[in-house]
């Protein structure tokens, strides 16, 4: 595996839905997103993913945790534009979209078409797509919103008489836009003869660190765990100009990547034992105000250790977003009636599924990363540098808080907890100039 670039995928894919009749929120002609719209989607987007975070770390400590809040956003938005009333209340409460449908779509479409960007030092792209049973007929305004804010192709597909086919498809298209790192999205059991609607999105990253870390810098050491425990990592050094904030209870660093469009944040507790209590502490007000201090902080010459980590997790996100809320989507009475019009008899469109899962390896030049999420719609009947005398030591040895964002909106791209890395013996299967 290649370790000299950052590599960020996030999928949304596979809307499996039933259908009903009346129309789609949003206008038949984009509209352009003023700078509060797109800052009311990025609020949005942040208390969502502090929202989902809680969720699926639970009560107690948990364990590590990685995700793409954008990721599931964005396939949440596009089914979105086909629910009415209350489904659609349900929707945007739990997603926090508090722009009126129209504002909102136009300011997505703004947030999403500025992660396509092809540079020597970064290559980041945002893809989205519609897999429609064949004969279906979508709704000419859902269909003008999915295509116009989101760029969503339409590709016919049957998913009732070859399901499988249509599922190996849809995969195909996933792993071809994130470079393979992310295969077999959707299993056997989440695309089946109900299903009618897959939607997709796949969110594509290839970056340097703007200061890499020198392979000969990286040794063994320990990192204590929420458990007590002591785990031997590799532990990546260097001392360099990063912006950092420190409270009494915390302190942050910014790692940018080259070009600066993109940086990774990660939040470190005084304690050891301290990542739940800041945890207590998240909210898209608190956090959106820490990262706005970040962004103000002149750079300071810090002695940065980091390990070397690679999570790996997948969740079906039903359950958590029932907690949140989100209740009528998954149940026949859902109204998705913006969709479409051509159902059978008392058939309507749910959302049966929605599986997000989620990759991230850091190592000294870069980071890899993919997340996929699948919502599952089926029909049924009846989602600078500035040097310090004294470094600031920031050593991350036990438990942290960590996020990835896009610096020209804020957009929080990934998000994520490491509590128990993986031994060296398990984590580094380092090249000879430790890569």
């Amino acid at each position: 595996m290649p370790h000299h670039y950052l590599k960020l995928i996030a999928v949304i894919s596979g809307l499996c839905l039933t259908v009903g009749a009346g129309q789609a929120q949003g206008r038949t002609e984009p509209e352009s997103a003023d700078d509060s719209d797109i800052a009311a989607v990025v609020a949005g987007n942040t208390a969502f993913a502090i929202d989902i975070y809680r969720q699926l770390i639970g009560e107690g400590d948990g364990g590590n945790l990685f995700i793409s809040p954008s990721s599931i956003s964005s396939a949440v938005a596009m089914t979105y534009a086909g629910a009415r009333g209350e489904t659609a209340e349900q929707i945007a409460t739990t997603m926090h979209f508090t722009l009126s449908p129209d504002r909102f779509h136009a300011a997505m479409g703004e947030v999403s078409g500025m992660l396509d960007v092809s540079e020597d030092w970064l290559r980041l792209s945002n893809a989205n797509a519609l897999w429609v049973q064949d004969g279906l007929g979508l709704l000419p305004a859902f269909e003008n919103v999915t295509s116009q804010n989101y760029e969503a192709g339409v590709h016919r597909v049957d998913f009732i008489a070859d399901h499988d086919g249509a599922r190996e498809m849809i995969n195909s298209w996933v792993e071809e836009r994130t470079n393979d790192r992310i295969q077999d999205l959707l299993a056997p059991p989440h695309v089946t003869e109900a299903t009618r609607l897959v939607l997709t999105n796949a969110i594509y990253m290839n970056a340097d660190w703007q200061h890499e870390f020198a392979a000969r810098a990286t040794q063994p050491d320990m990192f204590h765990t929420l458990s007590g425990d002591d785990v031997t990592v590799d532990m990546m050094h260097q001392i360099s100009g990063f912006q950092h904030i420190r409270t009494r209870n915390f302190q942050a660093v910014t790692l940018p990547y080259r070009g600066d469009e993109l940086s990774m944040v990660v939040f470190l507790p005084r304690s050891e034992g301290g990542l739940g209590r800041f945890e207590s502490w998240l909210s898209e007000e608190r956090l959106s105000g820490w990262l706005a201090e970040l962004d103000e902080a002149e750079p300071a010459r810090v002695d940065l250790r980091l390990p070397r980590f690679r999570l790996e997790d997948k969740y079906d996100l039903v359950d958590y977003l029932e907690l949140l809320g989100m209740e009528l989507p998954f149940q026949y009475e859902a109204d998705f009636l913006g969709i479409s019009d051509d159902l059978q008899g008392d058939e309507r469109f749910s959302i049966g599924a929605i599986i997000h899962q989620s990759f991230v390896e850091v190592d000294e030049r870069g980071t890899e990363a993919a997340a996929a999420t699948a919502v599952v719609m089926r029909v049924i009947s009846a989602a600078r540098a500035v040097p310090h005398p004294d470094p600031i030591i920031f050593h991350a040895d036990h438990p942290f808080f960590f996020l990835i964002r896009d610096n020209r909106t804020g957009l929080v791209i990934f998000m994520g907890r490491l509590v128990q890395p993986d031994p060296v013996a398990d984590v580094s299967a380092a090249d000879e100039n430790g890569g």
